[in-house]
């Protein structure tokens, strides 16, 4: 037997359908953790930390000057000191992100599934996706905020991995040539 057709009476005022999401208990637990999440992680903190900590590697100023060996293992030690912290600030981002994503998946799936039968009009999946995030709107764009910080995290760790490279050619370069000059004083 075919469904029923709604009549337009029957279906919920897009005012009631908000006040009836945001009373729902799953929701509001969702709430709460975005909420959390954004209070207990400082993004802006931490992005400004990963771009002070490149812009002040000593291995930025190494090729406006021919370096001495030091100067190039002290670059080095730093990058590598640099590196642990953005690294470790990457997991924390990324371990939230993790949570977040999670969260949001799950709150979407119980929107569509617990407000199936009020959104008939909506017969795609993307339409019915559509409707679940426009109550996740904090939570996509926390997502987003900290998805933007692990991929500036990856990218200064892979600019540093790649200096480390550089460092074994310059060092191995400094100690030929340093090794060559000091042959010829003492022939």
């Amino acid at each position: 037997m075919p469904k029923a057709k709604k009549k337009k009476e029957d279906r919920i005022d897009p005012d009631d359908m908000r006040a009836t999401v945001k009373a729902d208990d799953k929701y509001k637990t969702f709430r709460r953790i975005v909420k959390n999440l954004s209070q207990e992680i400082d993004i802006e903190k931490m992005h400004e930390e990963i771009l002070r900590l490149h812009s002040g590697r000593k291995s930025r100023g190494l090729y406006l000057k021919r370096p001495s060996v030091d100067a190039v293992v002290e670059a080095a030690l730093q990058d590598s000191a640099y590196r642990s912290r953005i690294a470790e600030i990457r997991v924390e981002a990324s371990y939230n992100l993790g949570l977040l994503e999670e969260t949001v998946d799950k709150i979407r799936k119980h929107l569509m599934r617990e407000f199936r039968d009020t959104l008939t009009d909506l017969r795609t999946k993307g339409e019915r996706m559509a409707f679940a995030d426009q109550y996740l709107d904090s939570g996509l764009s926390l997502m987003g905020k900290i998805g933007r910080l692990v991929n500036t995290a990856d990218s200064i760790i892979k600019d540093i991995d790649q200096s480390g490279f550089s460092y074994k050619h310059v060092v191995d370069s400094l100690s030929i040539l340093y090794s060559s000059k000091n042959d010829k004083k003492n022939v």
